[in-house]
């Protein structure tokens, strides 16, 4: 039998033909072709199964470093392919993938109950660890994050902020073990010298009541030595006291003579003097007003009583006369 041969490859020259003897058919004169390349364009459906993803979300995710891809060649040279921009690197934290590692930690603090993660320790795979977390290097995530601290509280403080609450410390991070270290001194029989070693349980005794002995007389006689300062002394130091002597000096000033630590005592006292000293200045400075003269009142003598003189009345003249008498 003879083989069917296979159509050739249509040429370019085709296609357009084809286009020209389908846009008479249709009958579309008039439409202009890249309105109906815009609509069918529109009209190309997204792929079934990406619908619904986020691909911003996903995008800021490779460039912060939540998704490992810049640090897996496979993925970084696909991408690279497609022209993906990474962004600005000092935003990318780098071997801390944020979801992951933040699983882990949780996890840890529920089983451990503590955020003390060893420098090398992976999650086992076993009870009662999360199945999908098991074989996760939590450590080297840890010590990943607490290297890049400048980089995560600059660019994600609300990250930051998060593992504070949460208790997690910024240690200086530790990707090998660290040095053992031996005691190189020798042991306490070897170190003593003979009348250390050959010591009686008597000797000691009688050594440790003097030592007693002597912090006692010490204290009696500082206690001895004690003076109660006078009020409103400039530049005294109260913390030379005890509390014991502090509390005396508060009593004889009639000040409140309770508190908490020996500090509240040493201010109570120090803000004592300081009203007191200024209270002293400003009554220096306050100048008395000089008492004003008495000016005596000039003495006024009484006037001379006048009698008045005597007055004469003259004789009225006679209202009635003979003739009018006679009338």
């Amino acid at each position: 039998e003879e083989e069917e041969e296979e159509d050739p490859e249509p040429t370019l020259e085709d296609l357009v033909a084809l286009e020209a003897e389908a846009w008479e058919a249709d009958d579309l004169d008039g439409v202009d072709p890249l309105v109906l390349a815009a609509a069918e364009e529109d009209a190309t459906p997204w792929p079934t199964a990406l619908e619904g993803l986020k691909l911003g979300y996903v995008c800021a995710a490779l460039r912060a470093g939540d998704i490992v891809a810049y640090e897996d060649p496979e993925r970084r040279a696909a991408l690279d392919a497609l022209g993906f921009d990474w962004g600005d690197p000092d935003k990318y934290l780098a071997g801390v993938p944020w979801n992951l590692f933040l699983a882990c930690l949780f996890s840890y603090s529920k089983v451990k109950g503590n955020l003390d993660v060893p420098w090398d320790f992976v999650l086992p795979d076993q009870e009662p660890w999360p199945l999908p977390l098991r074989g996760v290097a939590l450590g080297e995530m840890t010590n990943n994050l607490r290297a890049q601290e400048t980089k995560l509280r600059t660019h994600f403080p609300l990250r930051a902020r998060l593992l504070d609450s949460m208790g997690f410390l910024f240690l200086p991070p530790l990707y090998h073990e660290p040095p053992q270290t031996f005691d190189t001194r020798l042991p306490p029989c070897l170190r003593l010298d003979t009348d250390q070693l050959g010591i009686t349980r008597e000797k000691r005794r009688r050594i440790l009541t003097s030592e007693i002995n002597r912090a006692a007389k010490a204290k009696a006689k500082a206690k001895e030595e004690f003076h109660i300062p006078p009020p409103g002394t400039p530049d005294l130091d109260y913390a030379k006291f005890t509390v014991a002597q502090l509390k005396s000096i508060l009593a004889d000033r009639g000040l409140k003579t309770t508190a908490k630590v020996k500090r509240d005592y040493v201010d109570r006292l120090a803000q004592h003097d300081r009203k007191l000293i200024e209270a002293a200045a400003a009554k220096r400075e306050k100048k008395p007003t000089p008492p004003q003269p008495v000016v005596p009142k000039p003495v006024v003598s009484p006037e001379p009583v006048v009698s008045p003189e005597p007055v004469v009345s003259e004789p009225l003249p006679h209202l009635f006369s003979s003739s009018a008498a006679d009338h």
